[in-house]
């Protein structure tokens, strides 16, 4: 099993607080498509395409330095996608952000044992935010569940997925409060979780798709839900 990622340096021009840097390198993954005619039909069109992490290094004071250079991973199953990417990427400069390096790597899994998110999952329940004061920890797992078998459907025929059964063996939400994400003139909240993961082949094909395309939902506006595995 692998999944396709990028490693994206880039240099701010202006200081940055944590809580914004999810939607501000959305919007500059989104703009470096517009480049791209093709890249600019897959930003129109509604399917998952990737998910992407948090600028590193973390800086304690959580504000992130003008002139600093810093770097985030965008992951994908689909690597024409990524290659494309790349290119559009490469030196694009907006919203802040200029793209100094890409690197492109092909990241191999044998076994999943365990995922745990690096950023909140977001998920909706009747359009408000899933929180473990109103709502159950099944509820959430299942909602997961159900997030991946999307996943696995959208690429099912190309890659010869089937349907499976929960693929969540336990779950342990890590926070003890809501996290926020700052979108748009919003406030989303998420939680971050640690799975274990059941060892069927299907279970293990969900897994795979939360580390590359991310748990749950905003994957690809705000990297939600980005996962590391044991």
């Amino acid at each position: 099993m692998n999944f396709y990622e990028l490693r994206i340096k880039v240099k701010l021009s202006m200081n940055m607080n944590f809580v914004e840097i999810p939607y501000n390198i959305g919007v500059f993954i989104n703009n470096s498509m517009l480049k791209s005619a093709l890249l600019k039909k897959f930003h129109e069109e509604k399917f998952y395409k990737y998910v992407y992490d948090n600028f590193y290094p973390i800086e304690r004071d959580k504000i992130y330095k003008k002139d600093k250079v810093y770097f985030f991973r965008l992951r994908s199953m689909n690597i024409q996608l990524l290659n494309k990417m790349a290119i559009a990427i490469y030196n694009h400069e907006y919203n802040n952000i200029k793209a100094i390096d890409v690197d492109l790597k092909v990241q191999e899994v044998d076994k999943i044992n365990e995922i745990y998110t690096l950023k909140p999952v977001i998920v909706t329940i009747d359009s408000k935010p899933w929180l473990k004061e109103k709502n159950s920890v099944d509820l959430l797992m299942k909602r997961l569940n159900d997030n991946l078998e999307k996943k696995l459907n959208q690429i099912g025929e190309k890659c010869g997925f089937r349907k499976s059964e929960m693929f969540v063996n336990e779950m342990k939400i890590l926070n003890k409060c809501p996290m926020k994400y700052k979108y748009k003139s919003i406030n989303l909240l998420g939680n971050k979780v640690q799975i274990k993961v059941n060892q069927d082949e299907f279970s293990q094909k969900k897994a795979l798709l939360a580390l590359a395309l991310g748990l749950g939902e905003k994957g690809s506006s705000l990297g939600a839900g980005f996962c590391n595995y044991k």
